[in-house]
């Protein structure tokens, strides 16, 4: 996430981390303690957690798909080696970016053909006009509304997602019986591992990695590290795919919430039992006064 809020809104990788690390934490942590909450304020038993689950699931898909339009319109242009800096004999290590006119970064000094220095400016550069001096650091394109509404919009899914880690527990806790609760949450946990924190971080890196536009050159003739970002199309890649993955998640939810609503009619469905018979009648025994008089005649 530091390295797209550095790529997609052109911001600093110090303020970049300090923006991250500034929303995602607080918010995680106010979603876990208001899950807590909610489950032990209203006393949720697995279909209400599953309910719960489903709407915060679904809050936290739209929120991803408006993040997936905002990014600042960069009219940037990034370039590498040209035609008139070709004879420079450029180094692909050095990246020491230069603007020019807040429209075109190159590289490096060397990459515009600059020959003389002045404090940051450059002048002299055969790859421009005549005159025209470029100035340290690459062209920034900051949008402050774009921006704020995008950390507004991650706080609201961080806090959503993480609103749903106790109501998940509460289910697989009440699932399973008393003596394999303990294996059901380490059972949990290997699944998490092997679906989802394993090959996510691993998924996401070849699609940020597949954005990238001019890398640098390690030793060997082998790649580097990634110098610029596509920032136009980084967005529907990067939370394209989560979107998809998140859909499939929504779809699961909705075929547990109906196996669950039907296994909570069936005890109802059941044919009733008879009614118990009825109590014999008590024996109750005669005094010797009440005796039949009949009986009293014949003796």
């Amino acid at each position: 996430m530091v390295k797209y809020i550095e790529s997609v809104f052109n911001l600093s990788s110090s303020l970049s981390s300090t923006l991250t690390g500034s929303i995602i934490v607080p918010a995680a942590v106010f979603g876990t303690f208001t899950g807590g909450y909610l489950v032990r304020r209203f006393h949720m038993g697995i279909l209400q957690c599953i309910k719960m689950i489903l709407i915060t699931c679904s809050i936290s898909w739209f929120g991803l798909i408006a993040l997936l339009f905002l990014k600042c319109q960069s009219t940037t242009i990034y370039k590498g080696n040209t035609q008139c800096s070709k004879l420079c004999n450029c180094s692909p290590h050095i990246y020491q970016p230069i603007c020019y006119q807040e429209q075109i970064t190159y590289l490096s000094p060397c990459h515009a053909g600059c020959m003389y220095i002045n404090g940051t400016d450059y002048s002299n550069c055969t790859c421009l006009p005549k005159g025209r001096n470029v100035r340290l650091g690459s062209c920034q394109n900051i949008c402050f509304t774009e921006t704020f509404l995008f950390l507004l919009i991650l706080f609201i899914v961080t806090f959503f997602q993480t609103l749903m880690a106790t109501p998940q527990l509460i289910i697989i806790l009440r699932s399973v019986q008393h003596e394999l609760q303990s294996f059901g949450l380490g059972l949990e946990n290997c699944i998490m591992k092997i679906l989802a924190q394993i090959p996510a971080p691993i998924l996401f890196g070849i699609i940020i990695d597949n954005q990238c536009l001019f890398w640098s050159q390690a030793t060997c003739d082998r790649r580097g590290s990634c110098f610029i970002y596509n920032g136009d199309r980084l967005p529907f890649t990067l939370f394209g795919t989560a979107i998809i993955i998140k859909g499939i998640s929504f779809f699961l939810l909705i075929i547990l919430l109906i196996v669950t609503i039907r296994q909570h009619k069936i005890p109802n469905n059941q044919p009733s039992s008879p009614p118990p018979p009825p109590p014999p009648p008590s024996l109750t025994l005669q005094s010797p006064e009440q005796e039949d008089p009949l009986i009293i005649s014949t003796l």
